[in-house]
């Protein structure tokens, strides 16, 4: 294709980048058109008013904030999000921020021994950590215990991309 990436696709330009895959794989194309019926217009995302702050210190904060207060033994569940293979996703929030909820997974230590996925579990965490976008899922922090690896991270309650594009036909 001519463009690569959700830059390309914000701000109409072709992007120099090169994806090399050890696989084979599938790629699934998301033309503009259809990208802002599902995400929206991301020009209002673009717009920052005159002498506010920038996304990123505002960012910075609001993970800051979210690491000092989030606490595993501290967090409120207030309903199951989903759950899947490997675990369930729980909205939690805390009492000293009740307005503001995340996502919490959960995953047991011992479906991840049984299906030998350490490595797996592992490289998510990495992944997720070096992620910077407003269109990805941001992970805020990991805890664990004694049966559970947990990743704390934005709430998305509008479903996966997956069955958002299903669901568009």
């Amino acid at each position: 294709g001519n463009s690569f990436g959700e830059i390309s696709l914000i701000d109409n330009t072709t992007r120099n980048a090169d994806v090399i895959a050890k696989t084979n794989l599938v790629v699934y194309v998301l033309n503009k058109k259809m990208f802002i019926s599902l995400i929206g217009s991301v020009e209002k995302a673009k717009v920052q008013q005159k002498g506010s702050p920038s996304h990123s210190i505002i960012d910075e904060v609001f993970k800051s904030t979210v690491y000092k207060n989030f606490k595993l033994n501290e967090m409120v569940i207030l309903k199951q999000l989903g759950k899947g293979a490997y675990g369930s996703v729980q909205l939690v929030t805390t009492k000293e921020l009740p307005s503001t909820h995340l996502a919490l997974k959960c995953i047991p230590k011992f479906k991840i021994v049984e299906t030998k996925a350490q490595k797996y579990a592992f490289r998510e965490k990495n992944v997720l950590s070096g992620l910077q976008s407003q269109f990805i899922l941001q992970l805020f922090k990991t805890f664990t215990d004694t049966k559970y690896i947990y990743f704390l991270t934005d709430a998305h309650m509008g479903g996966t991309l997956f069955h958002l594009i299903k669901a568009k036909g």
